[in-house]
C-alpha cells in the first residue's frame, strides 16, 4: 500500500531517517565516553525503543545487539513504562532499567509499584533458577512530600507482602534544577537535605541525580548551547561535591545509610538541543545523557541546530489540498490543530510544507484546517499549479513530540532519499502506547 491511499491527515515516519538519527546519537555517546538512557516519550513505541538501543533495523533479524552505552530508558507515562516492561520480557538488556521521568505524584505510585514488581519477578526468574538479571523502575523526586508519599506507601504495603526489603524499597533519582527552572531542587543545601532524606530512608534507595536543560531549546548558537551544556554538568558536579562534603562532615562513628559511596550514583544530564555539546571531561563512568526528540526531530530542532537539514526530520503529517482561494492568494489543507497542535517555533508559522520552507508559509490554523500563502504574499502569487485540489502535502511539525501524540498509529516508510512522496510504500505500522 502506498501513502497516496491513506486518509488525511495521517502520521508518517521514515524509518531510514529514524535509524540514522539514532545511530548518530549512539556514536556521539561512544565518542565522548558517556552512557545513554534514551527517552521514549517522542515516539512511544517498542519498535522505536529497539532502534534507539540498537541503531539497527531489526525487521528481518531475530538477533538483537544492544549498544553497551545504552543502560536503560526514560518514560513519561504509565503506558510507556508498561510498554518497556513488555520489552524487558521480550528482549531484556536496557529494557530492564526504566526511569519514570516525571516527579512522582501519589496517585501514580500504586501503578508504578505493580509494574516494577512485574519487572522484578520476570528478571529474577528469567533463567529459571531465581537468580536472573536485575530489573528496576526508578521514580523521580524533587520535593519532601514525594518522599513522604513513597514511604507511606511502602510502610502500608510491606506487612501484607512477603517480599524482600530490597524489592520493596523504591529506587529514586533526585531531580536537580540546573537552570531550566521547570522542576527540580536547587543546587544548594536544600537539595542536599532532600538527598540525605532519601538516602537515610529505609524505604528508598538513591539511584542517581537527574537534570534537564530544557532552556537549550531557546537558543540556536553553538557557543550558547555549549555554555548551557557545561553549566548543566558543572551544576551537577557542584551538587555532588556539596553532598559529599555533607556526608564527610558526619562523625565516623555515626551509623548512617547516607554514608554510601557517591561514586556509584548515576548522573543523568542533557536534552536533545544540547546533546552534541555535552562532554565527559572528568571521565565519569556513570555519566549519561537522556535525549528523546532526536529520533524524529522537528522545526524547533532544525532552528536550534540539533539537526542540520530537512532530511534529518523523520516525521511528516500527510494532508491534502482542499481549497483554492485565489482572491486571497491562499490554499487550505485538511490538517489542523488536532493533527499538529498549536506549538510555536522561532521561525514562525504553525508548521511547514516539506520542500517549501522558504517560499511558502503555513500562517493560520484552526481545529481541522491550515491556510497557506506565499512568504512574500503581498508580491508573489501562490503557485497553485504545484498544489492541485486533492494533492498530498507533507507537513513538518513545529514540535514532533506533541504532533505524534495526536495519532493512534504511525505509517512507516523506508525512503533513503528522505523525500516523503505519496508513492512511498508503507512497510509497517507502529502502534504507540497512548494515555497516561
Amino acid at each position: 500500500m502506498f501513502l497516496s491511499k491513506l486518509p488525511s491527515p495521517s502520521l508518517v515516519i521514515n524509518k531510514h531517517a529514524f535509524i540514522r538519527n539514532c545511530r548518530s546519537v549512539l556514536k556521539e555517546a561512544r565518542r565522548h565516553g558517556m552512557r545513554l538512557r534514551p527517552h521514549v516519550k517522542t515516539h512511544k513505541t517498542l519498535e522505536g525503543s529497539l532502534i534507539q538501543a540498537t541503531g539497527a533495523d531489526l525487521t528481518s533479524s531475530s538477533v538483537v545487539h544492544f549498544w553497551p552505552e545504552v543502560t536503560g530508558f526514560v518514560a513519561s507515562t504509565i503506558p510507556e513504562i508498561s510498554m518497556l516492561v513488555n520489552g524487558s520480557i521480550q528482549y531484556g538488556g536496557p529494557f530492564n532499567d526504566i526511569l519514570y521521568g516525571v516527579p512522582i505524584g501519589s496517585s501514580k505510585i500504586k501503578q508504578i509499584d505493580a509494574l516494577r514488581r512485574k519487572l522484578q519477578q520476570h528478571c529474577k526468574h528469567k533463567d529459571g533458577s531465581g537468580g536472573g538479571e536485575e530489573g528496576a523502575i526508578h521514580v523521580m523526586v524533587d520535593h519532601p512530600s514525594q518522599v513522604d508519599a513513597l514511604e507511606h506507601f511502602v510502610a502500608s504495603t510491606s506487612s501484607s507482602l512477603s517480599i524482600d526489603d530490597d524489592d520493596n524499597a523504591f529506587s529514586v533519582f533526585l531531580k536537580i534544577d540546573t537552570g531550566y527552572h521547570r522542576a527540580g531542587v536547587p543546587c544548594d543545601e536544600r537539595g542536599v537535605q532532600l538527598a540525605v532524606r532519601i538516602m537515610e530512608s529505609p524505604h528508598l534507595n538513591m539511584k542517581g541525580i537527574y537534570s534537564h536543560c530544557g532552556h537549550a531549546y531557546d537558543v540556536n548558537d553553538k557557543e550558547e548551547l555549549k555554555n548551557i551544556a557545561e553549566t548543566d554538568s558543572s551544576n551537577m558536579m557542584k551538587f555532588m561535591k556539596l553532598l559529599q562534603n555533607h556526608i564527610s562532615s558526619l562523625p565516623d562513628d555515626t551509623y548512617s545509610k547516607s554514608k554510601m559511596d557517591l561514586s556509584s550514583l548515576d548522573i543523568s544530564v542533557g536534552s536533545t538541543p544540547s546533546l552534541f555539546s555535552h562532554r565527559n571531561d572528568m571521565k565519569l563512568p556513570n555519566l549519561e545523557m537522556h535525549p528523546g526528540n532526536y529520533t524524529l526531530y522537528d522545526r524547533q530542532q532544525l532552528w536550534s541546530g540539533a539537526c542540520t537539514s530537512e532530511p534529518d526530520i523523520a516525521v511528516r503529517i500527510m494532508s491534502r489540498v482542499i481549497g483554492h482561494y485565489k482572491d486571497r492568494n491562499t490554499i487550505m489543507l485538511d490538517a489542523g490543530a488536532t493533527a499538529l497542535t498549536k506549538e510555536t517555533t522561532p521561525q514562525g508559522g504553525v508548521c511547514a510544507i516539506a520542500g517549501r520552507l522558504s517560499d511558502l508559509e503555513c500562517y493560520k490554523m484552526s481545529q481541522e484546517m491550515i491556510l497557506v500563502r506565499p512568504t512574500d504574499y503581498a508580491n508573489v502569487i501562490f503557485p497553485y499549479e504545484d498544489f492541485a485540489l486533492g494533492k498530498e502535502v507533507f507537513l513538518i511539525p513545529n514540535h514532533s513530540c506533541l504532533a505524534v501524540a495526536c495519532f493512534d498509529e504511525y505509517h512507516i516508510i523506508d525512503d533513503v532519499t528522505c523525500g516523503f512522496s505519496s508513492e512511498d510504500e508503507i512497510i509497517d505500522r507502529w502502534i504507540p502506547a497512548k494515555g497516561w
